[in-house]
């Protein structure tokens, strides 16, 4: 299970989609295996001398490092033992026996005091040990004071060299753990799901794929016992239902029987007794796909963003989920954004609408200081996290409602005024978040990292953020705050937007609507009429100068989006979320050239998208439409200016089922989010020369 916001995307086996598109039976893609660290050491800061000498009456021996012996004892300790404050105990029965020994050497050696075992009279072995510092020594290896219902694996282990991972498991499934002797089923019950949970992503870390199931109790009631004062005692289970996890594909019991085992020589010994066959490639069980059950909403809960630099991608409980591309950070930074609703600052000058530069700049200073703030008042998962946020104190103030400034203003989005306004404003925008962190730099001081930063020369200045603009995509933010997303042009003069439960919003642009009552050509008839095609191409009740300003996603050029992207880029110290438009008919070569183009107007991101390259996306343009789907000219218009986008086309039904996702990735490529690192690039005056000829002379 995973828990996140909404709009989180996961990777499936139609590209990434947010949490909250998700629908039963979707297939996400799962981790097939994993990368363990090399370095043995378990703690730092000499953390490990602090522990053993925690007591003045005896120093102890505990290890330093990861070693098979120590996760074996940490795997049986969860299964079969018990942490309190005041000691830890370790319990046998009577079928452990042979391991009894083994174990209280090795952490007698450890404890450095020769602890005798107590046999109990209905045939239970404990082991327990009282030193604070050993108490201590578990608790800082993860390991909780939790009742067996609250149970978890260590958090260290998630980060242990794979030997580590081994030995844990070896150690708690043969506590816990049993193999069905018909066809070696290997399971292991408890009454936490959480541990259970943690162990099946340990498990894929390996490659072995597991299912968990709830199970109730053959008792539901208190029962009674006999204890070992020869006292009548009662018991009832914490819950009326346990879990139970199973391992039983062939593949992964194979890799279970060559890579874990158990501790047991019986059990081993049953274990090996199996050779098991491995599944046909197109089984499920040899596919590191599961679905979806369901999607329900949890609540509010405190959240954490954090950055994969190289794939934009990590895991989360052992499944595929995607970070934010805009905003390039450091190891264990974390985003810090903000955005201007650019559609506030426009305002009437003698007759005429223009940008309120004077607005804007005060907007841009309280912003400033207050993505500052955050910084501080912010809690952070890890310390690390925090050095490094406090530490650097970047922020990204950026900007979105841009289509709907250039609706007020009466501008087209695909114009060169358009791109000369764009550089205007985020230059104005970058040029005052600068003297607002410099003025903050005098009153707080300098970022901590200052010495050596790009500030830290000759021509350099003191300054409180390293970092003070970002263009985010303000998908949901957007919504809330009644504005177009960030720098993206109208998806559609009215749209389709669907939500959770396949609710589906009708929308239609107020600015629109608002124009059409002031100039007279409002009716029903012709809403509606927009309504079933999306945009106003062709609809000539609507005068040419409104059907040029309402201009849409799909009938501007691919060249276009890519240009309004750099003229921002230019003045903007992370990177700009931006998505290129494509038609259902674009091809391989078509996408090649705009990431190319992107590549060289200096962009660090790219972010393309091919209509109907999902079987569900966000935005649909035309409410008449069929499920969402065009008809060759896509939002009901065709491309602007000379696309070159119509050969080549690539069809669904082209792509051979048993290759679909791979081929997908290779040949549509929609949906998927390429980073580059920022390189050669031309001038910046060159977003304004004529990259479509360039490419028209290409094909």
């Amino acid at each position: 299970s995973l828990e996140a916001t909404g709009d989180h995307k996961i990777l499936t086996t139609e590209g990434y989609k947010e949490i909250s598109n998700l629908r039963e039976g979707d297939e996400v893609l799962i981790q097939p295996f994993g990368k363990f660290p090399v370095r043995k050491d378990i703690f730092i800061d000499g953390k490990i001398e602090k522990l053993n000498n925690y007591t003045h009456r005896k120093a102890m021996n505990l290890p330093a490092e990861w070693s098979m012996e120590l996760v074996e004892v940490l795997g049986w300790l969860i299964g079969d033992g018990w942490l309190r404050d005041d000691r830890v105990g370790f319990t046998f029965g009577s079928e452990d026996k042979d391991l009894i020994s083994y174990f209280s050497n090795i952490i007698n050696k450890w404890y450095n005091y020769d602890v005798k075992e107590i046999l109990r009279e209905n045939g239970v072995t404990h082991l327990s040990y009282h030193s604070k510092g050993f108490i201590e020594f578990f608790k800082e290896l993860g390991v909780k004071t939790y009742k067996s219902n609250r149970k978890e694996v260590p958090e260290s282990l998630f980060s242990a060299p794979k030997e580590a991972v081994v030995g844990f498991l070896k150690g708690i499934f043969s506590s816990d753990g049993s193999i069905d002797d018909v066809d070696g089923t290997i399971k292991i019950s408890s009454s936490s799901r959480t541990l259970l949970e943690g162990i099946q992503v340990l498990l894929l870390s390996l490659g072995i794929k597991s299912n968990i199931l709830t199970r109730k109790y053959s008792f539901s009631k208190s029962f009674s016992y006999i204890n070992k004062d020869g006292e009548e005692k009662s018991y009832k289970s914490l819950s009326e239902n346990y879990y139970e996890l199973f391992i039983s594909d062939g593949v992964s019991k194979k890799r279970f029987q060559e890579e874990v085992g158990f501790l047991q020589a019986k059990k081993q010994k049953l274990l090996d007794s199996f050779k098991f066959e491995k599944l046909s490639y197109d089984n499920y069980y040899n596919q590191f796909t599961d679905k979806v059950k369901e999607v329900i909403y949890i609540g509010k809960k405190e959240v954490f963003d954090f950055n994969e630099p190289v794939s934009n991608s990590f895991i989360a409980n052992g499944i595929v989920v995607r970070n934010c591309g805009e905003q390039p950070l450091l190891p264990y930074e974390a985003c810090n954004l903000g955005s201007i609703n650019l559609s506030h600052m426009v305002k009437e000058e003698a007759g005429k609408r223009v940008v309120d530069y004077d607005k804007l700049r005060k907007i841009v200073h309280i912003a400033v200081r207050f993505l500052d703030d955050v910084i501080d008042m912010s809690k952070y998962p890890l310390k690390k996290i925090e050095e490094m946020a406090r530490g650097n104190r970047k922020i990204g103030l950026g900007v979105m409602g841009w289509a709907d400034m250039l609706i007020l203003l009466g501008i087209p989005y695909d114009s060169e005024e358009a791109l000369e306004l764009a550089q205007n404003v985020m230059s104005f925008i970058q040029e005052e978040s600068k003297k607002a962190s410099r003025k903050l730099a005098e009153e707080r001081g300098v970022f901590p990292n200052f010495k050596g930063s790009i500030y830290d020369s000759p021509d350099g200045y003191k300054i409180r953020n390293a970092t003070t603009t970002t263009i985010a995509p303000t998908g949901t933010l957007s919504i809330i705050a009644g504005c177009s997303s960030g720098i993206e042009p109208l998806f559609a003069v009215s749209f389709i937007r669907n939500v959770m439960d396949n609710e589906k919003l009708v929308e239609v642009n107020p600015y629109f609507e608002e124009i059409a009552k002031r100039e007279g050509f409002y009716s029903e008839e012709l809403m509606e009429k927009i309504a079933l095609q999306g945009n106003l191409a062709g609809i000539e009740e609507v005068p040419e100068r409104y059907r040029r300003i309402f201009v849409t996603a799909h009938e501007i050029s691919p060249v276009w989006h890519v240009r309004m992207q750099a003229a921002f880029q230019k003045y903007v110290d992370n990177a700009v979320s931006k998505t290129v438009n494509f038609p259902h008919s674009a091809t391989v070569r078509d996408v090649e050239e705009v990431f190319m183009l992107a590549y060289r107007l200096g962009c660090k991101g790219i972010t393309i998208f091919r209509d109907r390259s999902r079987q569900e996306q966000v935005l649909v343009a035309g409410a008449g439409r069929r499920e969402g789907v065009g008809n060759g000219n896509e939002a009901g218009g065709q491309s602007r200016e000379g696309t070159g986008i119509m050969d080549e086309a690539i069809k669904k039904d082209e792509i051979s089922k048993d290759n679909r996702f791979k081929d997908r990735r290779v040949a549509e490529l929609a949906g998927e989010e390429g980073v580059f690192q920022k390189g050669k690039s031309i001038s910046a005056e060159s977003v304004q020369k004529e990259p479509e000829k360039e490419m028209e002379e290409k094909r």
